[in-house]
């Protein structure tokens, strides 16, 4: 150890000394103060050599249009785990957790920013709330409170569950149902903690639901639990995704698992994560692809498309050497670089993060958020990868603040699946309505499947009637066709988003849906 390091390590319990000097690619355990320090041999970023993380003040974020906002510590833990001290999380899951969901909680977690490594999306019933959290930089949904047990994200979506059972509350926010659908999202080796200095409310959560809590196992904290990584011989298998909340509402089944499912909290696997530059590129250069196919009984996206082209498939998802996007060139590649909130409408399996995180592109996007799928397979990938998606039909409203709004938006080979002209210009509306005065709108796709429709002509004529600037194009060497359009202030003068989401049989199968066999 350096000298700063042992000063610093004189603060600490034994073991956690120990594990200093013993230079195990771990968290410290010990009493944190104002700051947490943590050794590793690899990481060169996020993942750094020696970290320090300021947990009393978050300090300062800067958005366009919205005044200097201070992060104030949120102290969310009762007993062992507190919020001062950031590394609990850690010590209680594992050093390859990304992933977050945070459910119900007014104030941001200092614990899951900064350079903690970790990726959160926070989901609240009110509109003013996640707004707050957006204007922080944040991922952010609201949530209907008669939905708080149809979440819509695959089974095995995130890696941390983390909610407030005193405000997660309503007709389907408490009791068995929620407590089902929480455990479904979690990836197997994953991590639920609980907001609340209450113990009778955790014993409550845990009790309402058999299959549930057989999934669950406690830690040394007594707010944290932990997924099995295995499957409960004891309970049935869910006929299909969860998505699919007619295979599953009843909270009697267990998300499908694969008898060869290799969690990310495998010692093999989380090593390899480990090694690599960052928590980011190891999550998503180390997932096997057993993972994702044969997820449901039948034949899903995954498997059709790695039956009829594997070698494609391997190209595309899991190699190692490199994320290419054709459609990110010229133009849209200088806003890419320069916008600083991001919306990927029919993200698919989540390629654009990938490259942006292969890229090194991601940090600055505050936020990046994803949705939108053809089945549970592709949400699946997105989840190995390490990244967070939702599926929503981008028909309908989505489930965001009314003033939720990105620099930049973009839809990538899904237009073309559109069957009529109202379809496109809803999408075209939908997509549009989510841009900041001055954003920008890129999209870029084929021709239509159907013949006697040209998308880029019906959405070029639909942006010019609502005093959007717009310049079309084509890909070089490609058939690519590409759509860019600004946001003028006469368009902002408009356009005015109503929270009044819809989810429609959850999008899931809905042959309009925003998917693309490439992404």
């Amino acid at each position: 150890l350096i000298a700063d390091d042992l000063l610093e390590a004189l603060a600490f319990s034994a073991a956690g000394v120990a594990k200093a000097i013993s230079g195990h690619n771990e968290y410290i355990d010990g009493t944190l103060q104002e700051s947490f320090h943590r050794r590793s041999d690899h990481h060169a970023d996020d993942r750094s050599d020696i970290q320090e993380a300021t947990i009393s003040s978050m300090g300062t974020v800067r958005r366009e249009g919205y005044a200097d906002l201070q992060l104030q510590p949120l102290d969310l833990f009762s007993d062992i785990c507190s919020s001062p001290d950031a590394e609990c999380l850690r010590r209680a899951g594992s050093r390859v957790h990304r992933t977050v969901l945070v459910l119900g909680l007014q104030k941001p977690v200092p614990t899951l920013h900064g350079k903690s490594g970790y990726y959160p999306m926070y989901i609240d019933l009110e509109d003013s709330v996640a707004e707050s959290m957006f204007k922080l930089g944040y991922a952010s949904l609201v949530w209907p409170r008669d939905r708080c047990d149809k979440l819509n994200f695959t089974d095995f979506a995130v890696d941390v569950v983390l909610v407030n059972p005193s405000r997660w509350q309503g007709e389907n926010c408490a009791g068995s149902k929620a407590l089902h659908e929480i455990v479904r999202l979690l990836a197997p080796g994953g991590q639920l903690v609980l907001a609340s200095q209450a113990e009778e409310v955790k014993s409550e959560l845990l009790k309402l639901n058999v299959p549930a809590s057989a999934l669950l196992q406690p830690t040394s904290f007594s707010n944290v639990f932990l997924r099995v990584d295995r499957r409960v011989g004891s309970l049935q298998d869910c006929e299909a995704c969860g998505l699919d909340k007619s295979a599953s509402a009843t909270g009697k089944c267990q998300p499908y698992l694969q008898p060869d499912y290799l969690p990310a909290t495998d010692p093999k696997r989380s090593m390899a994560i480990s090694d690599e530059a960052s928590l980011s590129k190891g999550r998503l250069h180390n997932w096997p692809l057993k993972n994702v196919l044969g997820s449901q009984k039948e034949d899903q996206w995954v498997d059709q498309f790695y039956k009829a082209k594997p070698e494609w498939f391997k190209a595309n998802y899991v190699k190692k050497d490199g994320i290419r996007k054709k459609e990110l060139s010229g133009e849209i590649l200088k806003l890419l670089q320069k916008a600083h909130s991001l919306l990927d409408a029919g993200a698919g399996s989540c390629t654009l993060e990938a490259w942006l995180r292969e890229t090194d592109k991601f940090e600055h996007l505050k936020p990046m958020m994803s949705f939108g799928a053809y089945d549970c397979s592709m949400l699946r990938i997105c989840a190995e990868r390490g990244s967070i998606s939702f599926q929503h039909d981008w028909l309908q409203t989505l489930p965001m603040c009314n003033r939720c709004k990105f620099e930049l938006v973009m839809q990538l080979e899904g237009i073309h699946h559109m069957s009529s002209r109202e379809l496109i210009e809803k999408t075209v509306d939908a997509l549009a309505a989510r841009l900041e005065c001055g954003g920008s709108l890129y999209i870029a796709d084929i021709s239509s499947n159907h013949p006697d429709l040209n998308w880029t002509s019906i959405a070029e004529h639909r942006l010019l009637a609502a005093s959007h600037e717009v310049k079309l194009g084509r890909l070089k060497k490609q058939k690519t066709l590409t759509l860019l359009a600004k946001k003028t202030a006469a368009a902002c003068h408009s356009s005015e988003v109503k929270n009044t989401a819809v989810f429609a049989g959850d999008a899931i199968g809905h042959p309009d849906i925003a998917f693309s066999a490439s992404e």
